[in-house]
């Protein structure tokens, strides 16, 4: 368990003082470690599938009563192994794909319990950390005995989700976290073909992680490379905007291949990357690009929904009801979901806007 100084997990105001001083934090030098250490405490009180089962429900049935038609969640399943009690099979990383199903398996049964008790619509996408997802085997302390799977993981969620992976209800797959430089999207081509050959949709946070003006910590290479893995959607892609030549071919590369950038500027902002001001979301959309727009992590952000962020931040963007109209059908262009599906919440929002 962790204990945090000076929060009562009992009292929800003493919880949001805590993550929004996290928040306030992110552009310094312990920002980002800070955020997961936070993270970690927030997933501590998960204790069982039952509970990962009602969380994922419950922030489905909150996403609706904030109008939301359809609402993707993102998670790493490793991250939960810990505190569901799976510890040992970091360890024993042969059955590693035992608590995996199990974890992948729970949040799956949230989301039918969601469309068939509320008609909610919702889809699941399950990430790998960049960071800890492909350890060499070579390295002293591998192997056989004293292995380490969370630090090797991206093998084993990719089994996973393999093996669980319907296209009838879909899912997806994602790399996340920080240092696209030291970990950047080709390295894991090997470790996405048996997605790809399986139909699993992917996307992948690239070209995040630079600041503006050069963005040179993540550069549009980045987002090159995310494509050329066959990547359906690619996370932010802010620096896309950056002002050479490169940038601009990767700009067309984007439009040319219709790839859905997944645009969060309200945690760009925040995390230190890129002002809203000078976000650019409203060039994206003026240029022709497919752009939905999300929360992030909307307990950090202090938005409670899209529709809480665009009211908050939609002036400062730049946006007017048509950009807004586009980045909702771009949207469900882009969602992880079946076309039939996809029909059902194009009429769901012709009834919304009468």
């Amino acid at each position: 368990d962790q204990v945090i100084v000076g929060v009562d997990p009992q009292d929800p105001e003493s919880i949001r003082k805590y993550l929004s001083g996290i928040v306030s934090g992110f552009k310094g030098p312990t920002g980002f470690a800070d955020f997961l250490k936070a993270f970690r405490a927030i997933n501590s009180v998960i204790r069982s599938l039952e509970d990962l089962e009602y969380v994922v429900f419950e922030q489905l049935r909150r996403e609706q009563l904030e109008g939301s038609i359809h609402t993707e969640l993102r998670g790493s399943p490793m991250s939960l192994l810990r505190a569901l009690g799976f510890e040992k099979y970091l360890s024993d990383y042969r059955q590693l794909i035992v608590p995996l199903r199990e974890i992948i398996g729970a949040q799956r049964a949230a989301l039918k319990r969601a469309y068939e008790e509320l008609e909610m619509s919702g889809a699941l996408i399950f990430c790998f950390s960049r960071e800890k997802g492909l350890t060499p085997q070579g390295k002293p302390g591998f192997g056989e005995t004293g292995y380490d799977a969370e630090t090797d993981q991206a093998r084993y969620v990719v089994e996973a989700i393999c093996e669980m992976f319907d296209p009838k209800n879909p899912f997806a797959l994602d790399i996340a976290g920080m240092g696209e430089l030291r970990f950047p999207p080709e390295n894991f081509r090997g470790v996405f073909h048996p997605a790809i050959a399986a139909g699993v949709p992917i996307t992948v946070h690239a070209g995040e992680q630079g600041r503006y003006p050069d963005f040179r910590d993540a550069p549009s290479e980045m987002v090159e490379q995310a494509i050329t893995l066959g990547v359906w959607r690619v996370g932010h892609g802010t620096s896309l905007m950056a002002d050479n030549p490169l940038a601009r071919l990767r700009l067309g590369l984007v439009k040319d291949t219709k790839t859905v950038i997944e645009a969060c500027p309200v945690s760009n902002d925040f995390m230190g990357f890129i002002d809203l001001k000078d976000h650019p979301l409203k060039q994206f959309l003026d240029a022709g690009l497919k752009v939905s727009i999300g929360t992030d992590d909307p307990i950090f952000f202090g938005v409670k929904s899209v529709r809480d962020m665009l009211k908050q931040y939609g002036q400062r963007l730049g946006l007017v009801p048509a950009d807004i109209l586009k980045l909702t059908s771009h949207g469900i262009d882009g969602a992880f979901a079946t076309r039939g599906r996809k029909m059902e919440l194009r009429r769901k929002l012709r009834c919304q806007m009468g």
